[in-house]
C-alpha cells in the first residue's frame, strides 16, 4: 500500500509532456472540421494561424483554399469585410482548372453572394449565385445555388425567382 502511495506522489512530481504541436496538415484539417461542425470562431482562428506559416504563404493553392474556408467562417460570424477580402483573395489564388477545389470555389461564391445580399446589393448577389450555379455539378449543390438565386432575384420583375425555386424543387424531389 505504501508503495502505491509513493508511486502516486512520484508520478505527481513528473511534469506532463505537452502535446506535440499539430502538423500544418493536421491543423488545416482541424480548422476545416471546426468549420464543418459549426465552431466558426475556432475555425477562423485556426485558419488565421495557418495563414502566417511560411510554407502556406509560398503555396498559392493552399493559401487560396485556406482563405476561402476562413472567409466562409467569417461570413457566419458576421465579419463581412474580412470575409469578403479573404474570399476574393482565395478565389484569385486557386486556378479554375483545380477540379478538386471546385466545391470550395462554389461555396466561396455563395458566401460572397450572401454578403452582397446583406448589403442589399441584389445584382452582385445574383452574379455570385449564378457563378456558383455554373460550378455546381451535383443535384444538392445545384439546388443550393438555385435557392440562393431565388433569394437574390426575388425583387426582379417577372417570374425568374419562381423559376429558380421550381428548378430547385425538381432537383430535390417531392416534399412529404
Amino acid at each position: 500500500m505504501l508503495s502505491l502511495i509513493l508511486a502516486g506522489l512520484l508520478a505527481a512530481d513528473v511534469p506532463a509532456t505537452p502535446p506535440a504541436p499539430l502538423s500544418p496538415q493536421a491543423a488545416f484539417d482541424a480548422a476545416t472540421d471546426a468549420n464543418d461542425a459549426g465552431r466558426f470562431e475556432e475555425a477562423a482562428r485556426g485558419f488565421a494561424a495557418l495563414e502566417q506559416l511560411p510554407g502556406v504563404r509560398r503555396n498559392p493553392v493552399v493559401l487560396g483554399t485556406l482563405l476561402m474556408r476562413k472567409g466562409r467562417a467569417l461570413v457566419v460570424l458576421d465579419r463581412n469585410d474580412e470575409a469578403e477580402a479573404a474570399l476574393r483573395a482565395g478565389l484569385k489564388l486557386v486556378p479554375l482548372d483545380k477540379v478538386d477545389l471546385r466545391n470550395d470555389r462554389l461555396l466561396a461564391e455563395l458566401a460572397l453572394g450572401n454578403i452582397a445580399l446583406r448589403r442589399f446589393n441584389y445584382a452582385a448577389a445574383t452574379e455570385h449565385h449564378r457563378t456558383a450555379l455554373a460550378l455546381a455539378d451535383e443535384p444538392s449543390t445545384k439546388a443550393r445555388a438555385l435557392l440562393a438565386l431565388t433569394r437574390s432575384t426575388m425583387f426582379d420583375p417577372g417570374v425568374g425567382a419562381l423559376q429558380y425555386a421550381d428548378q430547385a424543387l425538381a432537383l430535390l424531389g417531392p416534399i412529404n
